[in-house]
Protein backbone atom coordinates (compact mmCIF):
# COMPACT_ATOMS: atom_id res chain seq x y z
CA UNK A 1 0.00 0.00 0.00
CA UNK A 2 2.59 2.22 1.27
CA UNK A 3 4.34 1.75 -2.90
CA UNK A 4 1.05 3.08 -4.32
CA UNK A 5 1.74 6.39 -3.12
CA UNK A 6 -0.70 6.56 -0.34
CA UNK A 7 0.37 8.35 2.46
CA UNK A 8 -0.48 7.44 6.05
CA UNK A 9 1.54 9.39 9.16
CA UNK A 10 3.75 7.75 12.29
CA UNK A 11 5.22 5.34 10.07
CA UNK A 12 8.71 4.09 11.65
CA UNK A 13 8.78 1.04 10.65
CA UNK A 14 8.55 -0.63 6.77
CA UNK A 15 9.25 -4.20 5.57
CA UNK A 16 9.69 -5.04 1.87
CA UNK A 17 9.23 -8.65 2.49
CA UNK A 18 10.58 -10.90 -0.76
CA UNK A 19 12.39 -8.56 -2.37
CA UNK A 20 13.64 -10.62 -4.77
CA UNK A 21 10.54 -11.40 -6.22
CA UNK A 22 10.10 -7.51 -7.76
CA UNK A 23 13.58 -8.35 -9.67
CA UNK A 24 12.87 -12.01 -11.00
CA UNK A 25 10.83 -11.43 -13.58
CA UNK A 26 11.54 -12.28 -17.08
CA UNK A 27 11.94 -8.60 -18.27
CA UNK A 28 14.59 -6.64 -19.07
CA UNK A 29 13.02 -3.54 -17.11
CA UNK A 30 12.46 -5.80 -13.84
CA UNK A 31 15.32 -3.91 -11.92
CA UNK A 32 14.47 -0.64 -12.77
CA UNK A 33 10.81 -1.53 -11.69
CA UNK A 34 12.24 -3.28 -8.93
CA UNK A 35 14.51 -0.08 -7.29
CA UNK A 36 11.60 2.52 -7.85
CA UNK A 37 8.81 0.11 -5.85
CA UNK A 38 11.57 -0.02 -2.96
CA UNK A 39 12.82 3.56 -3.24
CA UNK A 40 9.12 4.34 -3.15
CA UNK A 41 8.18 1.80 -0.06
CA UNK A 42 11.29 3.05 1.92
CA UNK A 43 10.80 7.12 1.29
CA UNK A 44 7.53 6.81 3.28
CA UNK A 45 9.04 5.96 6.49
CA UNK A 46 10.19 8.56 9.00
CA UNK A 47 8.34 11.44 7.12
CA UNK A 48 8.26 15.02 9.53
CA UNK A 49 11.80 15.37 10.40
CA UNK A 50 10.95 11.53 12.49
CA UNK A 51 13.70 8.27 11.92
CA UNK A 52 12.67 5.75 10.51
CA UNK A 53 13.91 1.91 10.04
CA UNK A 54 13.25 -0.08 6.81
CA UNK A 55 13.65 -4.04 6.19
CA UNK A 56 14.57 -5.70 3.02
CA UNK A 57 14.20 -9.34 3.31
CA UNK A 58 16.42 -10.91 0.26
CA UNK A 59 17.74 -14.42 -0.34
CA UNK A 60 20.40 -12.54 -2.20
CA UNK A 61 21.72 -9.61 -0.01
CA UNK A 62 24.69 -9.45 -2.37
CA UNK A 63 22.84 -8.07 -5.07
CA UNK A 64 23.87 -4.40 -5.85
CA UNK A 65 20.28 -2.55 -6.59
CA UNK A 66 20.33 -3.29 -2.45
CA UNK A 67 22.90 -1.19 -1.91
CA UNK A 68 21.60 1.52 -4.67
CA UNK A 69 17.79 1.37 -2.49
CA UNK A 70 19.58 1.61 0.83
CA UNK A 71 21.88 4.37 -0.44
CA UNK A 72 19.45 5.79 -2.27
CA UNK A 73 21.61 6.23 -4.87
CA UNK A 74 19.91 6.55 -8.25
CA UNK A 75 22.77 8.16 -10.13
CA UNK A 76 24.54 4.97 -9.92
CA UNK A 77 21.74 2.50 -10.25
CA UNK A 78 21.06 4.41 -13.81
CA UNK A 79 24.37 4.40 -15.35
CA UNK A 80 24.21 0.57 -14.45
CA UNK A 81 21.16 -0.20 -15.96
CA UNK A 82 22.47 1.84 -19.18
CA UNK A 83 25.92 -0.08 -19.56
CA UNK A 84 23.58 -3.29 -18.83
CA UNK A 85 21.44 -2.19 -21.12
CA UNK A 86 23.61 -0.68 -24.43
CA UNK A 87 25.81 -4.69 -23.67
CA UNK A 88 22.82 -6.46 -24.22
CA UNK A 89 21.06 -4.75 -27.05
CA UNK A 90 17.97 -3.21 -25.49
CA UNK A 91 16.41 -0.36 -25.51
CA UNK A 92 17.30 2.63 -25.54
CA UNK A 93 20.11 1.32 -27.92
CA UNK A 94 18.27 -0.80 -29.80
CA UNK A 95 14.24 -1.38 -31.00
CA UNK A 96 12.56 -4.10 -29.89
CA UNK A 97 9.45 -6.23 -31.95
CA UNK A 98 7.61 -9.15 -30.05
CA UNK A 99 5.88 -11.00 -32.57
CA UNK A 100 2.85 -13.47 -31.21
CA UNK A 101 2.09 -16.43 -32.23
CA UNK A 102 -1.49 -18.02 -31.53
CA UNK A 103 -2.91 -21.48 -32.91
CA UNK A 104 -5.59 -23.16 -31.20
CA UNK A 105 -3.74 -26.50 -31.22
CA UNK A 106 -0.30 -26.10 -29.87
CA UNK A 107 1.61 -28.57 -31.71
CA UNK A 108 0.58 -26.12 -34.69
CA UNK A 109 1.64 -22.72 -32.76
CA UNK A 110 5.21 -24.19 -32.10
CA UNK A 111 5.64 -25.25 -35.68
CA UNK A 112 4.56 -22.03 -36.94
CA UNK A 113 7.07 -20.48 -34.56
CA UNK A 114 9.47 -22.12 -35.73
CA UNK A 115 9.06 -22.03 -39.74
CA UNK A 116 8.77 -18.13 -39.43
CA UNK A 117 11.73 -17.88 -36.81
CA UNK A 118 13.66 -19.44 -39.49
CA UNK A 119 12.35 -17.65 -42.30
CA UNK A 120 13.18 -14.51 -40.06
CA UNK A 121 16.72 -15.40 -40.07
CA UNK A 122 17.78 -15.85 -43.26
CA UNK A 123 17.23 -11.67 -43.53
CA UNK A 124 17.41 -10.58 -39.85
CA UNK A 125 20.07 -13.49 -38.59
CA UNK A 126 21.25 -13.09 -35.12
CA UNK A 127 18.28 -9.92 -34.55
CA UNK A 128 15.68 -12.74 -33.66
CA UNK A 129 15.43 -14.89 -30.70
CA UNK A 130 13.76 -17.25 -29.81
CA UNK A 131 10.72 -19.12 -30.69
CA UNK A 132 9.76 -19.10 -26.62
CA UNK A 133 7.26 -20.34 -24.78
CA UNK A 134 6.15 -17.18 -22.78
CA UNK A 135 5.27 -17.71 -18.91
CA UNK A 136 1.49 -17.33 -19.73
CA UNK A 137 1.62 -19.84 -22.74
CA UNK A 138 -2.07 -20.36 -22.95
CA UNK A 139 -5.30 -17.96 -23.00
CA UNK A 140 -8.31 -19.10 -23.50
CA UNK A 141 -8.50 -21.09 -26.94
CA UNK A 142 -5.27 -19.99 -28.41
CA UNK A 143 -1.54 -21.77 -27.27
CA UNK A 144 1.02 -19.01 -27.58
CA UNK A 145 4.48 -18.77 -28.89
CA UNK A 146 6.80 -15.57 -29.15
CA UNK A 147 9.53 -14.34 -30.86
CA UNK A 148 11.70 -11.41 -30.07
CA UNK A 149 13.48 -9.15 -32.76
CA UNK A 150 16.97 -6.84 -31.61
CA UNK A 151 17.17 -4.12 -34.05
CA UNK A 152 19.55 -1.66 -34.21
CA UNK A 153 17.57 2.29 -33.92
CA UNK A 154 18.99 2.68 -37.36
CA UNK A 155 17.64 0.38 -39.38
CA UNK A 156 14.97 0.85 -42.00
CA UNK A 157 11.60 0.61 -41.17
CA UNK A 158 9.76 0.09 -44.05
CA UNK A 159 12.77 -2.26 -44.86
CA UNK A 160 12.02 -4.05 -41.78
CA UNK A 161 7.86 -4.43 -42.47
CA UNK A 162 9.02 -5.83 -46.03
CA UNK A 163 10.79 -8.37 -44.27
CA UNK A 164 8.43 -9.59 -41.63
CA UNK A 165 5.45 -9.18 -44.83
CA UNK A 166 7.33 -11.58 -47.00
CA UNK A 167 7.95 -13.95 -44.17
CA UNK A 168 4.59 -14.10 -43.28
CA UNK A 169 3.21 -15.04 -46.38
CA UNK A 170 5.82 -17.71 -46.79
CA UNK A 171 4.73 -18.93 -43.54
CA UNK A 172 0.65 -18.89 -44.68
CA UNK A 173 1.96 -20.90 -47.61
CA UNK A 174 2.32 -23.99 -45.79
CA UNK A 175 -0.80 -25.79 -44.86
CA UNK A 176 -0.45 -26.23 -41.34
CA UNK A 177 0.18 -22.37 -40.59
CA UNK A 178 -2.40 -21.08 -42.26
CA UNK A 179 -4.58 -20.35 -39.45
CA UNK A 180 -1.81 -19.08 -37.40
CA UNK A 181 -2.62 -15.58 -35.37
CA UNK A 182 0.10 -12.90 -35.68
CA UNK A 183 0.60 -9.58 -34.13
CA UNK A 184 3.49 -7.52 -33.77
CA UNK A 185 4.41 -5.49 -30.67
CA UNK A 186 7.02 -2.61 -31.85
CA UNK A 187 8.78 -2.09 -28.29
CA UNK A 188 6.54 -3.66 -25.90
CA UNK A 189 5.75 -2.59 -22.51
Amino acid sequence: MLSKGIDFEHVNVVGIISADSLLNHPDFRAYERGFQMMTQAAGRAGRKDTSATVVIQSADPGNPIYSFVVGNNYADFFHTQVAERKLFHYPPFYKLIRIVCNHKEADKAEQAALLLTELLRKSLHERVLGPNKPVVSRIQLYYIREILLKLENGCSTQQIRDILKKAEINLRLHPDCKHTVLYYDVDPL
